[in-house]
């Protein structure tokens, strides 16, 4: 029963720092389903912090506002002004991708490549 009460501590304090950022709103639902129940399988609940896991363009610069989106999209706006800011504000230590895309977004990372003027991108 200990250790349960000690992985329970750890995974909920492992999810306080769990960032993540999917622009495509399927991959984010799996994904966020697929976390929740592993975090549930290990702790045997619900965290007691939920997950930050948003619909964004991880590449998307943080310091542009967002465009304008139909009433229908709301909460994906939200979700998008949310994660800018912080990816604007917390420093991100581990960035995890897929690495079938990356040669194919090459050029694409704009303020994390450091080529948008004005807008400082991320420390590597």
């Amino acid at each position: 029963m200990k250790v349960r009460v000690q992985v329970k501590g750890a995974v909920n304090d492992a999810v306080k720092r769990l960032l993540a950022f999917e622009i495509q709103l399927g991959p984010f639902a799996v994904a966020q389903l697929r976390v929740l129940a592993e975090i549930v399988d290990q702790t045997g609940a619900l965290p007691t912090v939920p997950p930050r896991m948003f619909v964004t363009d991880t590449l998307g610069n943080p310091f542009v506002e967002e465009e304008w989106l139909p009433t229908m999209y709301k909460a994906i706006g939200e979700s998008r002004r949310a994660a800018n800011k912080i990816k604007r504000e917390e420093p991100i230590t581990v960035v995890i991708g897929n690495p079938r895309t990356r040669r194919r977004l090459r050029g694409r990372g704009g303020w994390v490549e450091g080529e948008d003027k004005g807008s400082r991108s991320p420390h590597r």
